[in-house]
């Protein structure tokens, strides 16, 4: 059984539509791009593009000091997944602009207690989330958490 558990309606074999680039394959048409706030390491940018993933780090567009909403603005607005560790700020504001009838492009959450100390956890989700998911099926608009 695969050790990637996600909360709501996410990847299931049966939306494998992505493949790796790293095995040969064209992606969709629809590429999942990733936008790290300031609670995730750099390092998982540098890693995630070695492995041919569109990463950026809110540091790389000077944004390290932006607030919860700029940053999910910012990713909003350049069609990427907010990838954080913010648990109550984040799902307050997904919650918010759903009551708005807002749309963000997806909102990836990592337990700042657990995930967060190991980069390595947050590479594999991801990872697992580029090469597995389907963006407007499973991530577009939604709040996803890892669950153990």
């Amino acid at each position: 059984m695969p050790d990637h558990y996600w909360e709501g309606t996410g990847p299931s074999p049966a939306n494998y539509k992505r493949q790796s680039v790293k095995r040969g394959h064209e992606l969709s048409s629809s590429p999942i791009k990733f936008y790290l706030d300031s609670h995730i390491d750099k390092e998982v940018a540098a890693q995630l593009r070695n492995k041919c993933v569109d990463v950026i780090h809110c540091a790389e567009v000077g944004m390290q000091d932006a607030s919860d909403l700029d940053h999910l603005l910012y990713a909003t607005q350049n069609g990427r997944i907010l990838v954080t560790c913010d648990a109550g700020i984040e799902y307050q504001l997904h919650y918010d602009w759903l009551v708005e009838g807002r749309e963000h492009a997806g909102i990836a959450y990592f337990n700042a207690a657990d995930d967060c100390k190991s980069i390595s956890i947050i590479i594999s989700e991801l990872l697992f989330l580029f090469e597995a998911a389907d963006y407007e099926a499973d991530l577009y608009n939604q709040f996803w958490r890892r669950i153990r």
